[in-house]
């Protein structure tokens, strides 16, 4: 889903706590502690060649937008691709 030319989002940090490959979605924690946690569709992962996923503990950067059910991470990049796998 894509948001309107309408709608805001700010620029944010957190933490992936989940993210399904086989689905392609996930959830991010907000740095702000701020509730709930953030929707994340694999569509919406950028700077990453190939296939796009993201990992339990991967630090990430994104715009917060709101669509309309609920809070959305959208332009998603990864700031710790060294980290591995967990």
């Amino acid at each position: 889903m894509q948001p309107s030319s309408n709608e805001r989002s700010y620029e944010m940090e957190g933490t992936v706590v989940f993210f399904d490959d086989a689905r392609g979605y996930g959830w991010i924690r907000r740095d702000d502690g701020q509730m709930p946690d953030v929707y994340v569709h694999f569509t919406h992962i950028k700077g990453m060649p190939g296939h796009r996923q993201l990992f339990l503990g991967w630090r990430v950067r994104f715009e917060l937008g709101d669509v309309g059910r609920g809070p959305m991470a959208l332009n998603v990049h990864v700031t710790d691709l060294e980290r591995e796998a967990v």
